[in-house]
């Protein structure tokens, strides 16, 4: 016969405390929301854009970002509207110095897919005028871009951030690497 494991009530209350901390500790992207879900954390960009397109953070938006990223596919920001996203506007900024969102993508790193009012902004906490954000899409290929703006963007800044992206194009198709309109 087995014998039966008993926990003590402050054990399982310290060790659900414990797990909360390691998963707060691990999102490098934070969400505040002034309706619906009103905050969020999340270890991408992607992540984060994601839940704004599902609908789950909606109205005027900050984005935070607490530690580098690494995105492994596309951060799409589609349209508000568009689906279930329903925002009025977004910031995006640094909480301290020398970050950067980085990926090795032959997609767009950053895809603002219709997105308008979007304000990504590299100054730590979107004051000062220090250059505190990178945003490099170290994929070699032609057909790279860093951020895009496509169907009908409009209305989005990127300032004081450091852009990287694919080396100089060399074939005649259709300019897709940097900053893409």
């Amino acid at each position: 016969m087995g014998k039966k494991l008993y926990f003590d009530k402050s054990y399982v209350i310290f060790m659900s405390f414990l797990l909360l901390i390691i998963c707060n500790t691990q999102a490098q992207v934070n969400i505040t929301a002034s309706s619906g879900v009103t905050s969020g954390s999340f270890t991408t960009l992607k992540g984060a854009f994601d839940a704004i397109n599902s609908g789950t953070h909606t109205g005027t938006l900050t984005v935070t970002i607490s530690a580098n990223t690494t995105e492994t596919a596309s951060a799409v920001l589609n349209a508000s509207g568009d689906g279930n996203a329903s925002y009025s506007s977004i910031n995006i900024y640094p909480t301290v110095s020398g970050l950067s969102i980085s990926g090795n993508l032959s997609l767009p790193l950053i895809d603002l897919n219709g997105a308008d009012n979007a304000t990504i902004d590299g100054r730590v906490n979107a004051s000062g005028s220090t250059i505190n954000l990178t945003i490099i899409n170290t994929n070699a290929t032609n057909v790279s871009s860093t951020i895009r703006f496509i169907n009908d963007a409009s209305t989005d800044t990127v300032k004081y951030c450091e852009l990287k992206g694919a080396p100089t194009q060399t074939s005649s198709i259709t300019p897709v690497s940097g900053i893409i309109n």
